[in-house]
């Protein structure tokens, strides 16, 4: 673990020290949505629910929170997780947000420590740690991509007894392309994410207890407009749709596992 702060800290030192702008900007954002459905990489994970967020950016540093409480349960292998979520992340963007480097810790309420990183009676991991680096190329052709792997926390590769225990760590990676479009008061973002080896968001197939190697996550797009917009506050609906297809050739097309959406409406300061 320590080798693994070592080398995010290097990285963050990099980027702050081959760029010799510097911002000026500080500022404290809040907001909060509501959702019909909680969508998340391809993965549906829960029903309606209230999503509160806040940060804090100075000198190009974002340090925030992001929640999300709701209703029902989402099922993650064979074990049912309430759908309450607490994540705090760090990050650096570099002038003209050309480079995001980001550490993120998700919580699942799940009666266990905030930073409990093992597999616990039987319990999935409460916690998990994760490193992002997203690299925008150019302003002008606002392509995305992002690479996101966990550095801390359970990379499950199976149900029950093939657990972490067995496996050890995965570095499950959630690779993703995305594009960013803006028109007047709408803001439209198509996204394409796969995990590029095997890894908790690979498909499992309990008959013969192995993973895919392979997965096509996400194929989804989101559309937001702001219909009410001053210095003070914006407000917009949202819609979300997106196709996973981790599974395909192992089981037939469902909803809510290979299909998900998603209506709501967000208010930010």
């Amino acid at each position: 673990m320590k080798k693994i702060l070592f080398i995010i800290f290097a990285m963050f030192a990099f980027v702050i020290t081959t760029n010799a702008h510097e911002f000026t900007k500080c500022s404290l954002d809040a907001g909060v949505e509501l959702n019909a459905n909680y969508l998340f990489r391809g993965n549906v994970l829960g029903g309606l629910s209230i999503q509160p967020w806040v940060e804090f950016t100075s000198y190009g540093f974002t340090f925030g929170a992001w929640g999300s409480y709701g209703s029902g349960t989402y099922d993650d292998f064979t074990n049912n997780i309430s759908n309450k979520e607490l994540d705090l992340f760090l990050s650096y963007t570099t002038p003209g947000d050309y480079v995001t480097l980001k550490i993120t810790h998700f919580y699942y309420f799940d009666s266990s420590q905030f930073f409990n990183y093992s597999y616990d009676k039987g319990k999935y991991c409460s916690s998990q740690t994760e490193l992002m680096t997203e690299i925008k190329p150019s302003s002008d052709y606002p392509f995305i991509l992002s690479v996101n792997t966990q550095v801390g926390g359970g990379d499950c590769l199976g149900y029950d007894t093939t657990y972490m225990d067995n496996y050890g760590k995965q570095w499950t990676t959630y690779i993703s392309l995305r594009y960013e479009l803006e028109i007047d008061n709408w803001y439209i973002e198509p996204e394409i994410g796969f995990s590029p080896w095997k890894s908790n968001y690979t498909y499992f197939d309990p008959d013969s207890n192995t993973h895919a190697k392979f997965a096509l996550n996400n194929i989804s797009c989101k559309v937001n407009y702001n219909f009410f917009t001053n210095d003070y506050m914006n407000m917009y609906i949202l819609a979300h749709i997106h196709f996973n297809l981790f599974d395909v050739g192992y089981k037939d097309f469902t909803y809510q596992k290979n299909f998900g959406w998603n209506v709501g409406v967000g208010f930010e300061l």
